[in-house]
C-alpha cells in the first residue's frame, strides 16, 4: 500500500547534506506544510487566474517554500529541498509507505514485521514496517533512523568470502529486498503526444509567445504578424515534440528490454527462471551462454571467466576479461574500483564465457540494480545532464535581466507619456505590456541555440558525436588539454624491437635486436590460423632462454573468439612473436583439440619447418594456463600459473614435466621489486634508462617455480593461493623492448595547440622516462624547456618526507642512449634555468605524497607540469580538478578505458572510440587519433563566437526597436509601427539573418588567443553602446531632417481621425526604413570571421540573404514598388533627392559602424584597454596567472637537488615496492576493523544485533556506520500485495522525479 503521510518522529538531528563526499553531494533542507500558508497560497493562485501556479510549475522549490515552513526532520517533515553543487534546487515530497494493508488483519504476519526499537532489540508495541523515502533523478533516498539521515539505497561493505559463499535468497527474502530496492528496470517511457504537447507548451518560451500573440491580437490588431508568429510557434513546438519523441525512442531502443534469467532459490534448492526486473542485490544468477547477451545488472562474478564487450560504458573496443573472485583473498573487503576485474557491469555484453573446473555454470552475485547500475548512470547522465557553469551562459542571464530592467523603465515612461496625452486606460495597459515583447525578444532562446545546433551537425559530419550539446561552446574557451599516451598520442599496436635477457651470473646478455624484421602489427585482434606471418622472427627463437619464450607464450589475457585471438595489443604482439598455437576449452571443460582438461587455456609450439629450429629452446609439448592474476593499473603487473608437459620425462633443465610455474610481466619498477635481488642485474637501472629514454615501452618478465605437480588436487590448491603468496621471490628474466610509435597526426596537432597557446599535458600510466621521451618527440617539451622531476621521499619515524627537484638533461636525436641523465654541476643548472622555461615531471607516487605533505607546492607544479607518469585513473581525475581550481578550462582526450574519471571531470572530454556515445565523456570521436581535438576546439570557438554575435545582434535589435517605440514614436501622438512593418522587420529581416548567420563554419587554424567568454566585459559592452549610439544618432538625424523638409506634414492627431490612417506619416516611415538598414548593418558587423570563424564570403546563404534584404530595403526607399508601400502602410517622401540622402546616411552609418567595431572595439578596447584595466583596476582574477607572477618573482625556486637521475629512479622504485606492501596491510586492517565493530541492522527503525546472513546486509550508503538488512525481518508477502506496492513505487519514481508531480501536489494540498 502506498500512502502520503508525514515522516515518523525520530531523534532530533540536523542533516545538512546527502551523498557526502560523492560527485552528487547535495545540501538538504526539510520543510513541513503549513495549513495557513497553504490556504493563502491557493487564494493567491485563484486570484491570479493560476498564473502563480504556472510559476510554481517552473520552480517547484518556490512552491514548497511558499506552502511549508522550514523544520527539523523529526518534526513531521513532508518536503525536502536539495541544492547541488551547481546551485540548482529541487523540491520533492517525502513519502512514507506501509508494507501491505493485508498484513493489518494477519496477526501472525504482523508480529513478524514488528518495528524494532533503535536502542533495544524489540519494542512492546508492534507497528507495521514503514519506509520513509523520496526520489531524486530516479534514485531512491531512504531514511536511516539509526544515523538519522536520508541515504541512497545501496549494499554495505562486504568481504569476498561472504560473496563466494553466498547461497542466494529465498523467495520471501527476494520480495523483502524488492520492497527496499525496487524494480531492476531502467525505464525510459515514450511520452504520449498529448502529455508532451502540454509539457512543452508550458515552457516559459512558449508561454511568453502565447502572451505576446494574445496581446497583439487583442489590443494592437496585429493579426497578420500574430498569425505568422503563431504559425512559427506551432512549427517550432511540433519540431521539439518530434525531436523529443525520437530521442526517447532512440534511448529506449538503446537501453533494450531485459529478458529472463535463471536465479538460484536457496529455499527451493533449484534454479528458477524469473524476469530480470525482479532481480535484487544478493541474488545468485547464471551468466547466459548466448553470445552477445546483455547483463541486466551489476553483478560480481563468483565462478568462471567471461570475456566482455564494455564499449558502451568505456568506449574501449578491446574485449575485457573478467575473472571470478579469488578464494585466497576471502578476508579482503570488496571495493568496486579495486575489484572491477570481477564485476560484470549492466549494459555490457558477454562475448564468451569459460566455466571453472568442477562448476556446472558460470554464476555471479547481483550487486546493484536499476538506476544504481553503471548502465543506469549512463541513462541518468543523458536524462539529467550536468549543467554547464560557463561564464558566457551566466552573463547572458545578466543581459536578459538588464533588458528586463530597460522594459520596466520603458513601461514607466510609457505610462507617464500616455497619461500626459490623455489616452484611455485600456490603451495605456496594452501599450505598456507590448513594450515587454519588444525589449525582451521572444525568439532569443531559439536564436541562441542555432550556433550550437549547426556546430553539432558539423562535428557529427567529422565523426565526432556529442551527448551534451551545451558543452560545445565551452570547448571554445579551452586553454589546457590533457592527453593520455598509449592509444591516444601513440599507436595501439606495438612493434617488438628487442629482447634483453638476464644471464645467470647477474648481468644482462647481449641485446637481441628484432627491429630489422619488425613489422607493425594490427591492434586488437589476430587470426589464430594466420600466425605464420611472424615466421621472420622464428630464427631468433633458438637464442631465447626457455623461460623467456614460455613467459611470452603464456603470460597474457588473450581469448579465442570465433577463431580470432582477441586481447590487449601488447599481449597480441608478444604472443604473435612466439609463433605458438592457442587453444581453449569448450563449454564442457575439455580442450579444443588435444590437451588436459585441467587447464582452460593451452598453448603449444607450432610444428617447425625451419631447419635452424632442430634444437628449439623449449622442448615442451604444451603448456596449460591454470590461473590468471589479471592486470591492474594500480598493481602494474599480471601473472599466470602454468603447468608444462614436455616431450621427455625430465622436461629438461632439471624441471619435471608436470611442474607448476608462475610467470609475471609488468612495469620494470614493479616487477623488479618482487624479484630476488641476486637475480636482478647490477646495471638494471642504466639498461632500463637506455631504452625508456628513447621512448621505448619496456616490459619486465619474471618467473617462479611452484612446488608440486599439476594434478586435480594441485589445481584446487593453486586456486586457493593468494596473489601475495605467488608474486614473491621471483627470478628476473629480462626485458621486452617494444616501440609504441607516435600516430602520424600527433606531432602536427601538438604543434598547432602550442601555436594557439593551449597548454598540452601528458598524463599516463607509463614509465616516466618513456613519457618524457614521447613528450619531447611530439613537441610537448621543446628544446628550450628544462625538465625538473619532482620526487618526494617517504616519511619514516626518524625522517620526515622530503621533496627533491632533480633537473634532467633531455637527449635529442644525436644523443646516445645513456645520455638521459642529470647534469653534475648544480650551480650551472641554476644559471641555465634562469634563461629557460621550467617544466615539471611528476610520478603518481610523488603526486600522492605532494598532496599529503606539500600541498603548497601543488599550484606551481600543476602550472608548469607537462608530464605526469605512472598516474592511476583517480590521480588523472585529481590532476584535472587541480587544473580547474587554478582557473583553466580543461580538455581531456583518452581512449575511454582508464580515463573515464578524467574525461567526465574535464570541461570537455573526448573519448577515442568506435561507439557513438558512452558514459565516458560528452564527446566521442570515431577518428582514432588526436586530430579530433583540433576539430573540437575550432568548432567550439566558432560556436562560441556565433553565439556571442547572435546575442549581441538580438540585444541590439530589441534595443533599437525600444528606442523607436519609446523615445521617438510615442511623442508623435498616435503614431506606431504597422502590422506588416513588424512582420517585415522581425521575420523577413531579423529571423532570416539570424538563421543564415549560423551557417559560417570554423576557421581553418586556431588563433593564439581564445575568444572572449564574458558578455559583461568592457569590449562587448562598448560594442553595444557604440552600436546603439550610432543607431540613435542616425535615427535622430533622420527624424529631424525629415521634419525640416518643405513637404513634411504633421501627423493627424485629431480626435475624429480615421483609425486606419494613424500609422501613415513621414516620421514613422523614415524611421522604419532607417531601422531596416540598421538591422542589416548589425548583422554584417557582428558576423565576424577570422580568426575564429571562416570568412563571411564562405557563407553563401548569409551573403544571399544580405543581398535580398538590402535590395528589398533599397527598393522600398526609392519607392519603386508602390504596392509594397501600400501594404506596409508607408507614406513615402516625394523627392528623389531625399531618398538619395537617406541611402547616403545609411551607407555612412554602415562604414562608421564597421570601422568602430573592427578597429576601435576589437583592436583598441579588446586587445589594449581591457587587459590594462583588468591588471591595474580590477586586478587579476585568474588564479593561474597569479601563481605565474609569483614564480616570476622567485627566480631561485625550486632549489635544485644534487641527486642523480639514477638515484631518484631508485628512490621511486623502492617507494613503489613499499607502497605495494602497505596496500595489503591496509586491506587486512580494514577487514579487522570491520570485524571488531559489530554492525547494527537498521531499516527505518528496524534493528537487529544478530546478523544471520553476512553476505548481504542492506545499507543506504557505503560509509554508513550501521548496516541495514531485511534478512532478520521475516516477511511473507503474497505476490499480489507486492506487485501493487511495486507498481505504486514505480509510478511515484517517474512522477516525482521528473518534477511533474504538480497535479498530485494539488490533490494532496486540497
Amino acid at each position: 500500500m502506498e500512502k502520503r503521510r508525514s515522516a515518523p518522529p525520530v531523534d532530533a538531528f540536523e542533516q545538512v547534506c546527502v551523498s557526502k563526499g560523492e560527485d552528487d553531494e547535495m545540501e538538504i533542507v526539510f520543510y513541513r506544510t503549513s495549513k495557513v500558508k497553504l490556504v493563502v497560497v491557493w487564494i493567491a493562485i485563484f486570484l491570479s487566474l493560476f498564473f502563480i501556479r504556472l510559476i510554481f510549475y517552473w520552480r517547484r522549490d518556490w512552491y514548497a517554500k511558499s506552502v511549508a515552513s522550514r523544520c527539523s526532520p523529526n518534526a513531521h517533515a513532508d518536503w525536502v529541498i536539495l541544492k547541488d553543487k551547481s546551485m540548482q534546487q529541487f523540491a520533492h515530497r517525502i513519502h512514507t509507505r506501509i508494507l501491505s494493508d493485508s498484513l493489518k488483519h494477519d496477526k501472525s504476519r504482523t508480529k513478524s514485521i514488528s518495528r524494532i526499537d533503535v536502542e533495544s532489540k524489540s519494542d512492546p508495541t508492534p507497528e507495521y514496517s514503514i519506509q520513509t523515502f523520496f526520489f531524486h533523478q530516479r534514485l531512491k533516498y531512504i531514511l536511516n533512523t539509526k544515523r538519522s539521515c536520508f541515504e541512497k539505497t545501496s549494499v554495505p561493505p562486504l568481504t569476498l568470502s561472504s560473496l563466494l559463499t553466498s547461497k542466494g535468497l529465498t523467495l520471501a527474502e527476494q520480495h523483502s529486498r524488492r520492497w527496499l530496492f525496487g524494480e531492476n528496470s531502467i525505464r525510459v517511457h515514450v511520452t504520449p503526444i498529448i502529455i508532451l504537447l502540454v509539457t512543452q507548451a508550458l515552457n516559459p518560451f512558449y508561454v511568453f509567445q502565447l502572451f505576446s500573440i494574445l496581446l497583439w491580437t487583442a489590443g494592437e490588431s496585429y493579426y497578420y504578424y500574430a498569425g505568422c508568429i503563431g504559425l512559427l510557434t506551432i512549427v517550432s513546438l511540433a519540431a521539439q515534440i518530434i525531436q523529443q519523441r525520437m530521442m526517447e525512442r532512440a534511448l529506449k531502443k538503446t537501453i533494450g528490454v531485459n529478458n529472463s534469467c535463471f536465479v538460484w532459490r536457496s529455499d527451493l534448492n533449484e534454479w528458477r527462471e524469473v524476469a530480470a526486473e525482479t532481480l535484487v542485490p544478493g541474488d545468485v544468477i547464471q551468466i547466459p551462454e548466448a553470445v552477445d547477451c546483455n547483463i541486466p545488472c551489476d553483478l560480481i562474478l563468483t565462478s568462471g571467466d567471461c570475456i566482455m564487450n564494455e564499449s558502451m560504458l568505456t568506449g574501449e573496443s578491446v574485449p575485457v576479461t573478467k575473472v571470478a573472485l579469488e578464494a585466497s583473498e576471502s578476508d579482503v573487503i570488496f571495493d568496486l574500483t579495486q575489484h572491477s576485474r570481477h564485476v560484470l557491469f549492466s549494459g555490457t555484453s558477454v562475448i564468451q564465457q569459460r566455466r571453472t573446473a568442477g562448476d556446472d555454470v558460470v554464476k555471479g552475485v547481483v550487486y546493484r540494480t536499476g538506476f544504481s547500475t553503471s548502465k543506469g548512470e549512463l541513462v541518468r547522465s543523458i536524462l539529467f545532464p550536468k549543467p554547464i557553469d560557463f561564464k558566457f551562459t551566466n552573463d547572458s542571464y545578466k543581459y536578459v535581466g538588464f533588458l528586463a530592467t530597460m522594459a520596466l523603465v520603458g513601461m514607466v515612461y510609457t505610462i507617464v507619456v500616455k497619461q500626459l496625452n490623455g489616452d484611455a486606460a485600456e490603451d495605456i495597459v496594452i501599450r505598456t505590456l507590448d513594450l515587454v515583447t519588444i525589449v525582451v525578444p521572444p525568439a532569443l532562446p531559439a536564436a541562441m541555440t542555432c550556433g550550437i545546433v549547426f556546430a553539432q551537425f558539423r562535428l557529427r559530419r567529422s565523426r565526432i558525436f556529442c551527448i551534451s550539446p551545451n558543452t560545445i561552446n565551452v570547448c571554445g574557451s579551452l586553454d589546457a588539454f590533457c592527453f593520455d599516451k598509449t592509444g591516444t598520442l601513440t599507436e595501439d599496436g606495438l612493434d617488438l624491437l628487442a629482447i634483453r635477457q638476464a644471464a645467470p651470473d647477474g648481468t644482462f646478455e647481449e641485446n637481441l635486436d628484432l627491429s630489422a624484421g619488425s613489422k607493425h602489427g594490427e591492434a586488437g585482434h589476430l587470426k589464430a590460423e594466420n600466425n605464420n606471418n611472424n615466421n621472420h622472427h622464428h630464427h631468433h627463437h633458438h637464442l631465447l632462454h626457455r623461460d623467456v619464450l614460455e613467459a611470452m607464450a603464456t603470460c597474457h589475457s588473450l581469448a579465442l573468439i570465433n577463431g580470432t585471438i582477441n586481447g590487449d595489443p601488447l599481449d597480441l604482439k608478444m604472443f604473435q612473436f612466439t609463433n605458438w598455437d592457442f587453444e581453449e576449452t569448450n563449454v564442457k571443460g575439455q580442450v579444443q583439440g588435444q590437451g588436459p582438461a585441467l587447464a582452460p587455456i593451452v598453448v603449444r609450439p607450432k610444428p617447425s619447418t625451419n631447419p635452424r629450429d632442430s634444437n628449439p629452446p623449449s622442448s615442451v609439448r604444451e603448456i596449460g594456463i591454470l590461473r590468471q592474476f589479471t592486470f591492474s593499473s594500480k598493481l602494474q603487473r599480471m601473472s599466470v600459473v602454468t603447468h608444462r608437459r614436455s616431450t621427455s620425462s625430465s622436461g629438461g633443465a632439471g624441471r619435471r614435466a608436470e611442474d607448476l610455474t608462475l610467470f609475471t610481466k609488468g612495469s620494470p619498477e614493479m616487477v623488479a621489486s618482487f624479484c630476488r635481488p641476486q637475480t636482478v642485474p647490477d646495471n638494471y637501472e642504466s639498461v632500463l634508462n637506455s631504452y625508456t629514454s628513447q621512448g621505448f615501452r619496456v616490459i619486465a618478465l619474471a618467473m617462479k617455480e611452484l612446488s608440486g605437480e599439476a594434478t586435480t588436487d594441485a589445481l584446487a590448491r593453486v586456486r586457493n593461493l593468494t596473489r601475495d603468496e605467488c608474486e614473491c621471490d621471483l627470478t628476473f628474466l629480462g626485458f621486452l623492448v617494444m616501440e609504441n610509435r607516435l600516430k602520424a597526426e600527433t606531432i602536427p596537432v601538438i604543434h598547432q595547440l602550442k601555436i594557439a597557446n593551449i597548454r598540452t599535458i601528458m598524463v599516463t600510466g607509463d614509465n616516466m622516462l618513456t613519457a618524457l621521451s614521447v613528450a619531447r618527440t611530439c613537441g610537448m617539451l621543446t628544446l628550450v624547456d628544462r625538465v625538473i622531476i619532482a620526487s618526494v621521499s617517504v616519511s619514516s619515524s626518524d625522517r620526515p618526507s622530503e621533496i627533491f627537484w632533480c633537473p634532467v638533461e633531455m637527449p635529442n636525436a644525436a644523443t646516445n642512449l645513456n645520455s638521459f641523465e642529470t647534469n653534475g654541476d648544480v650551480e650551472k643548472n641554476r644559471l641555465e634555468f634562469v634563461d629557460s622555461r621550467v617544466s615539471f615531471a611528476v610520478t603518481g607516487r610523488s603526486w600522492a605524497l605532494l598532496r599529503q605533505h606539500f600541498p603548497q607546492f601543488l599550484p606551481r607544479i600543476v602550472l608548469r607540469g607537462t608530464v605526469f607518469a605512472r598516474f592511476s585513473p583517480d590521480q588523472k581525475k585529481q590532476l584535472v580538478e587541480e587544473l580547474q581550481s587554478l582557473g583553466y578550462y580543461v580538455g581531456m582526450c583518452g581512449d575511454g578505458a582508464n580515463d573515464c574519471g578524467a574525461l567526465k571531470t574535464a570541461h570537455a572530454g573526448i573519448s577515442l572510440s568506435e561507439a557513438e556515445a558512452s558514459v565516458a565523456s560528452p564527446f566521442t570521436s570515431k577518428q582514432p587519433n588526436v586530430s579530433c581535438v583540433l576539430s573540437l576546439i575550432r568548432e567550439g570557438r566558432a560556436s562560441l563566437v556565433t553565439s556571442f554575435g547572435i546575442f549581441k545582434y538580438m540585444a541590439g535589435y530589441s534595443m533599437t526597436q525600444f528606442l523607436i517605440v519609446c523615445i521617438i514614436t510615442w511623442p508623435v501622438v498616435g503614431s506606431t509601427m504597422s502590422d506588416f512593418q513588424f512582420l517585415y522587420e522581425d521575420l523577413f529581416v531579423v529571423t532570416t539573418l539570424v538563421f543564415t548567420f549560423c551557417f559560417t563554419g570554423p576557421h581553418s587554424s586556431i588563433a593564439p588567443r581564445p575568444p572572449m567568454i564574458s558578455l559583461v566585459a568592457m569590449a562587448p559592452v562598448t560594442s553595444l553602446l557604440c552600436c546603439m549610439s550610432l543607431n540613435l544618432g542616425v535615427m535622430l538625424f533622420s527624424w529631424y531632417y525629415t521634419q525640416a523638409q518643405p513637404w513634411y506634414e504633421e501627423p493627424d492627431t485629431r480626435d475624429g481621425r480615421d483609425s486606419d490612417d494613424t500609422n501613415v506619416n513621414y516620421d514613422q516611415t523614415v524611421l522604419f526604413l532607417i531601422t531596416c538598414t540598421q538591422f542589416i548593418t548589425m548583422a554584417t558587423i557582428f558576423a565576424k570571421g577570422s580568426p575564429y570563424r571562416a570568412n563571411i564570403f564562405s557563407n553563401i546563404f548569409f551573403l544571399i540573404n544580405l543581398l535580398i534584404c538590402t535590395s528589398a530595403t533599397v527598393i522600398m526607399i526609392f519607392n519603386k514598388w508602390p504596392w509594397w508601400a501600400w501594404l506596409l502602410e508607408l507614406k513615402m517622401p516625394p523627392t528623389f533627392a531625399f531618398e538619395g540622402i537617406v541611402i547616403g546616411v545609411c551607407c555612412i552609418h554602415f562604414f562608421v559602424s564597421y570601422l568602430v567595431e573592427m578597429y576601435f572595439v576589437d583592436v583598441l578596447v579588446e586587445r589594449w584597454v581591457q587587459p590594462c584595466l583588468s591588471r591595474l583596476v580590477f586586478k587579476e582574477r585568474v588564479k593561474y596567472k597569479l601563481v605565474e607572477r609569483e614564480m616570476e618573482t622567485s627566480p631561485d625556486w625550486p632549489p635544485l637537488a644534487d641527486k642523480s637521475l639514477a638515484e631518484v629512479m631508485e628512490m621511486e622504485l623502492a617507494a613503489t615496492s613499499a607502497d605495494d606492501g602497505d596496500g595489503a596491510k591496509k586491506q587486512t586492517a580494514l577487514h579487522e576493523d570491520a570485524q571488531q565493530s559489530p554492525r547494527d541492522v537498521i531499516v527505518n527503525g528496524h534493528r537487529s544485533d544478530g546478523i544471520e546472513n553476512p553476505a548481504f546486509e542492506i545499507t543506504p550508503a557505503d560509509e554508513c556506520d550501521v548496516a541495514m538488512t531485511i534478512d532478520d525481518v521475516s516477511m511473507t508477502i503474497d505476490e499480489t500485495a507486492y506487485d501493487s506496492a511495486s507498481n505504486q513505487e514505480q509510478s511515484l519514481l517517474e512522477r516525482d522525479d521528473d518534477d511533474d508531480d504538480h497535479i498530485d501536489d494539488v490533490r494532496t494540498d486540497l
